[in-house]
């Protein structure tokens, strides 16, 4: 039988790297009858992780804010995964803050990918910066690779995700859908501020940080900031999740309506060629999240494999 490997490149000439992800590498692929160019990510099988993520994907296949599957070759070792290519990156390795304009863009594509799962009883279960991705005219949500299918009324228990985009009720081990759009709001905060709503200088003051989810609007960050998009930041980080917004409610919060327009979507193209954060403040921001996504990578594989006591 052919490994997974030799059956990607009987149909896919492999090209250059695209970057190193929590759960493997990326790279351009090449179709080689049509010529097209894809995104082919090779993951490395641990157990329990991964095993749904072709299903899933399959299953949301045609989302215009959701990243396709094209094709998937795996043996015993690893599988590789062949997706549309978004040039433009993840909005973490892009790098650049957003305006108001954008992000509310932003918060419709996520609120719309969201929206879909949830209707098609699937939590993503790790929506964070990097596994948002840049299309030609919208963001698409990518990386199903902890996401799991629930039922209405039940909840799951696994301690697993991003720290710092985990909801409260997560390390509580009895959470449902809702952790998506805290998730949600915790990028909308990010990408308009540079910083994370809810950090410590440890694991655990993080975890506690979360859980108390006091949210502090820092006016060095935030004097510019609308009323309005503190309104919806509070309600997608709302502690309760019986409370926090839905995404329907998001979408339709006068915040996204507002800022929402063709004007908005046909900006999108100019964040591709914008580098990190220009201002001294704002470099400050970035260096403080490139340390805290570096933290949050070495917590998320000791969530997942039990390292981290209750």
């Amino acid at each position: 039988m052919n490994s997974a490997r030799g059956s990607l490149c009987e149909k896919y000439k492999l090209g250059e790297e695209l970057g190193h992800g929590a759960s493997g590498v990326a790279r351009v692929c090449i179709d080689r009858i049509t010529g097209e160019e894809l995104a082919c990510k090779k993951i490395t099988k641990i157990e329990h992780l991964h095993q749904d993520e072709v299903g899933i994907l399959k299953q949301l296949y045609g989302h215009p804010n959701i990243v396709k599957l094209e094709a998937a070759f795996s043996d015993e070792k690893e599988t590789y995964l062949v997706m549309e290519l978004c040039r433009g990156g993840s909005l973490f390795s892009n790098g650049s803050l957003l305006s108001e304009m954008e992000a509310a863009q932003l918060c419709k594509n996520l609120m719309e990918a969201v929206k879909f799962c949830h209707s098609n009883g699937i939590i993503h279960r790790d929506i964070s910066l990097k596994n948002i991705l840049l299309g030609d005219n919208c963001f698409k949500l990518a990386d199903f690779g902890l996401a799991a299918h629930f039922q209405p009324g039940e909840y799951l228990s696994d301690l697993i995700g991003t720290l710092c985009y985990m909801a409260p009720e997560v390390f509580k081990r009895r959470y449902s859908k809702e952790i998506d759009i805290w998730s949600s709001g915790v990028v909308i905060f990010a990408i308009l501020s540079g910083n994370f709503p809810f950090h410590g200088n440890t694991f655990k003051s993080t975890i506690h940080a979360i859980e108390a989810a006091r949210i502090d609007f820092d006016p060095e960050y935030w004097s510019n900031a609308s009323p309005s998009v503190k309104d919806l930041i509070r309600g997608m980080l709302h502690q309760d999740p019986r409370k926090r917004l839905t995404p329907e409610q998001v979408l339709d919060h006068d915040w996204v309506v507002h800022h929402t327009s063709d004007e908005a979507r046909s900006s999108l193209a100019t964040i591709n060629t914008r580098r990190y954060f220009g201002s001294k403040s704002e470099k400050n921001s970035s260096s403080f999240s490139l340390s805290q996504v570096a933290r949050d990578l070495i917590v998320c594989a000791k969530l997942i494999l039990g390292l981290i006591p209750n």
